[in-house]
C-alpha cells in the first residue's frame, strides 16, 4: 500500500494552472482522479462532451463507471 497519495506530494493548484493552459493551446479536456474516484483536478469540457456525458443522466452515470474503472485499473 501506499505511503502517499497524489495530493501529498503534488502542488494541485499548479497542476490545475498547467493544465488549463495546455487546454487553451490544444481544446483537449482531461482530469486527473484519484484511486479513490476524487476529482484533483479537471479542465473544461468541450461543447458537445459536456452535453453528451453530463445533460444526458444515463451518459452521466457510465461515464462516472468508466472513470472509476480506469482508476482501478491504474492502482
Amino acid at each position: 500500500m501506499t505511503k502517499y497519495s497524489l495530493r501529498d506530494i503534488v502542488d494541485l493548484s499548479k497542476l490545475q494552472n498547467l493544465m488549463d493552459k495546455f487546454y487553451n493551446l490544444t481544446g483537449i479536456s482531461h482530469y486527473i482522479v484519484s484511486k479513490d474516484g476524487e476529482i484533483l483536478a479537471k479542465t473544461d469540457m468541450q461543447y458537445v462532451c459536456k452535453k453528451f456525458h453530463i445533460d444526458i443522466q444515463d451518459t452521466k452515470v457510465n461515464a462516472m463507471m468508466k472513470k472509476l474503472k480506469m482508476v482501478r485499473l491504474c492502482i
